[in-house]
């Protein structure tokens, strides 16, 4: 969990095109694969997804990103 962000920050989703997104402002990356990743309250569905961790705040998502859901 990131302390350094207090839970009620803003969440920034940036969707570039269907291979590219960037996320700022996580607080907890609970699921990483090839198919499925869980960060916060965003399920990114999609097939080779890959992290790029930019800093403690922002992380880039690479892949054939299918489906983005918000739980």
């Amino acid at each position: 969990m990131n302390k350094l962000i207090p839970e009620f920050t803003d969440h920034k989703l940036k969707i570039y095109n269907y291979r590219k997104l960037i996320l700022e402002n996580y607080l907890e990356i609970k699921e990483i694969s090839k198919e499925l990743i869980i960060i916060d309250q965003y399920y990114i569905i999609g097939k080779k997804l890959t992290i790029n961790l930019l800093n403690q705040f922002i992380i880039e998502i690479y892949g054939d990103i299918e489906e983005i859901k918000i739980k």
